[in-house]
This record gives structure tokens, C-alpha cells and sequence, in this order.
């Protein structure tokens, strides 16, 4: 986990390389959401990481004890490029946390047009009645207003 978080690209592939599992959990959060969820380096890095962990069969839907995803902790960190890789690989952008939110709803909280362009769910409408309607987006609805699906 400590490897993935600090995106140690040659640390997770000897990791990988000796056995560790890449679909192991700690208490639900997974070394693939380390990833996601990562403040300590550059996204390249990480994207590196994800692609290692992602080949040795990392879950990219599994979710921890909030019910957020990879995809959901890459668009909460604004991490592009990882939410691109995990879309690639299938990721669900349908799932919603214990919240009700999906990774759109993550992505238009920090105004990521980029990410939502890419996150942009068949029943957009939906999303944007969440924002409206939430008490906890004084300042998102704004934001999302100027995105049009």
C-alpha cells in the first residue's frame, strides 16, 4: 500500500514480481485505490503503478467501506489520466458510494470539466438534479451549471 501511495513504480513492480497480490484489501481499501487516492507524486507515476497493478489483476470496481471505487478516488483527486487508464479498463462510472454519488458527482464537486467530459453518464439529467438539489454543493452547483451534458 505504502509503495502505491507514494507511486514507487520499481518498489510495486518488485512487490508484483514477488508475489504480493495485487487485489489484496486493507480493511476494504485496496493498493489500486492507494493509487487513486495519492497526494505524494506526480500522476505519471502513479499511472505507471495503476497499469502494473491493473496487469496482475487488480479489481478495478472493487470498493471499500464507503462503497467508493478507484475510478471514484481518481476523480475526487482530479487524477485525469488515472481516471482515463480505469475507464479503459472498464471501470463502472455508474456506482455510487454510501453517499449517492458517482465519480461524475466527485469530478463536478472540484469542477473537472475534463473528467466529466469523460464520466459523462447516459442519464446526465440525473447528476444534475443531484446538484441542485443537494444542500452540501452551495458552491458546485455553480460550477456545474457552465457544463452542459
Amino acid at each position: 500500500m505504502y509503495a502505491c501511495d507514494y507511486g514507487s513504480v520499481d518498489v510495486v513492480a518488485l512487490l508484483l514480481k514477488n508475489g504480493a497480490d495485487a487485489k489484496t484489501q486493507i480493511d476494504t481499501f485496496s493498493a489500486l485505490m492507494a493509487v487513486c487516492a495519492s497526494q505524494c507524486n506526480t500522476e505519471d507515476h502513479l499511472l505507471l503503478c495503476a497499469k502494473q497493478l491493473l496487469v496482475s489483476g487488480a479489481l478495478v470496481n472493487a470498493f471499500d467501506r464507503h462503497q467508493m471505487t478507484p475510478l471514484m478516488y481518481a476523480c475526487q483527486h482530479n487524477r485525469v489520466l488515472l481516471a482515463q487508464l480505469l475507464l479503459a479498463h472498464n471501470a463502472d462510472a455508474d456506482i455510487k458510494d454510501i453517499r449517492g454519488w458517482t465519480a461524475f458527482i466527485y469530478a463536478a464537486s472540484n469542477g473537472n470539466k475534463t473528467l466529466m467530459k469523460h464520466l459523462i453518464p447516459s442519464s446526465c439529467d440525473q447528476h444534475r438534479d443531484f446538484l441542485r438539489n443537494s444542500a452540501s454543493f452551495p458552491i458546485q452547483q455553480s460550477r456545474y451549471a457552465a457544463f452542459q451534458c
